[in-house]
């Protein structure tokens, strides 16, 4: 079994590191200056220009990137590549239905697949394995890259994407795949389905589960009271620039994750910065079934359709899947209509809540006046999960 894809890079002195990162800060910052004009004008704003960042020690002098910049600039905006140059456009939808653009290269995609690859043997796979993605394909990111990973390592991918899981059971069975790729929730919903099928998980032949896209741990709400860098192992609001990205290369980019780092060495020998547990999140966003969800878009539907924003959403878990329940005061008028009449605006709702947030909902009208009101701040959300 390897035990490193990139033995050069995942093993070398953190000087080594510090200084490759430098020489890619330094290009990715001039090229973000010279060919993307929202970075220009906030460099310009603050008095900032590429030959005052000399290496990563500098980073703290940039400005940072939230989502709504690249909502703000939608669709193509923040790219700093002419558009003949892209091979492959993500996209992840927005609060208010825009969706959050990302563009990549021939080179973006290869680096996207190093280091999928790199996880990939990490993890214990190797090129003789069958990898079965249950990460959704489609417009967002889902499972492409654990897809490009497995190819570039060389081992055989095989595309399920999510879904109809009794089929996935038979894919698991028939094709001998030995590594899962999916949700922790989703993968425990696969071990209940085999226990309904009278499937024994011993006669799989699957030996590694590579499980993300969701929290393991309990949620945390998190207020931040500054924006300045951590010492190792401390938690707080993660940052990334992307000085490997060709595209789309963010400065700074706010995540919202609460996560912390650390530079220790691994036990395994890789000498690149670590990222522990993400413990929750900064802002209000949900993950529902791997999919970010956020209430200004359950709000924007149900607007969108004229109904009175009087809502709540409750999160559950059973029989390990996530389930979300948006619970919507009707008016006095509508409350008035036949059970038939209210039924079809439930199921309009569902339909318009799919198709927003890319994953289904259940909706209930309830009666007007019946939720609870707010002084503050009004709390949107209840999550029953216990994770």
């Amino acid at each position: 079994m390897a035990k490193y894809f990139s033995p050069e890079i995942e093993t070398a002195s953190r000087d080594y590191l510090h200084a490759i990162q430098s020489a890619r800060l330094i290009k990715t910052v001039k090229r973000c200056y010279e060919n993307i004009p929202f970075y220009k004008a906030k460099f310009d704003e603050i008095g900032l220009k590429p030959e005052d960042i000399h290496s990563i020690d500098d980073i703290s002098k940039l400005p940072f990137t939230v989502k709504q910049d690249l909502r703000d600039h939608y669709p193509f905006g923040l790219f700093a590549v002419p558009r003949d140059e892209l091979v492959r456009v993500h996209a992840s939808s927005g609060t208010t239905g825009k969706q959050t653009v990302v563009g990549y290269t021939r080179g973006d995609i290869d680096r996207w697949s190093e280091c999928v690859a790199r996880a990939l043997t990490a993890a214990g796979t190797t090129p003789s394995d069958y990898i079965h993605v249950s990460y959704g394909y489609g417009l967002f990111t889902g499972g492409m890259g654990i897809h490009y990973g497995a190819e570039k390592l060389g081992a055989t991918a095989i595309p399920v994407s999510s879904g109809n899981t009794k089929r996935q059971v038979q894919i698991l069975q028939d094709f001998g795949s030995n590594v899962l790729c999916c949700t922790p929730s989703y993968a425990l919903f696969i071990a209940e389905t085999l226990k309904e099928m009278n499937v024994d998980p011993a006669e799989l032949p699957l030996r590694i589960g590579i499980f993300g896209a969701e929290p393991w741990s309990e949620n945390m709400r998190t207020q931040l009271e500054n924006l300045k860098p951590l010492p190792d192992g401390e938690y707080g609001e993660l940052v990334f620039t992307c000085i490997g990205k060709e595209a789309l290369p963010l400065l700074r980019y706010r995540t919202r994750d609460i996560s912390a780092i650390t530079h220790e060495k691994c036990a395994c020998g890789r000498t690149l910065v670590k990222m522990l547990r993400p413990k929750g999140r900064s802002d209000d966003m949900l993950i529902i079934r791997g999919v970010n969800v956020f209430p200004a878009q359950v709000e924007h539907v149900i607007l969108s359709l004229g109904m009175d924003p009087n809502y709540q959403i409750i999160v559950d878990r059973a029989n390990n899947l996530d389930i979300m329940t948006v619970c919507i005061e009707m008016s006095d008028h509508m409350f008035s209509d036949s059970v038939k009449q209210i039924e079809a605006k439930e199921k309009e709702i569902c339909g318009a809540m799919q198709s927003v947030l890319g994953v289904s909902a259940k909706v209930r009208l309830v009666e007007p006046h019946s939720l609870p009101r707010y002084e503050g701040k009004a709390s949107r959300v209840i999550d029953n999960r216990k994770i």
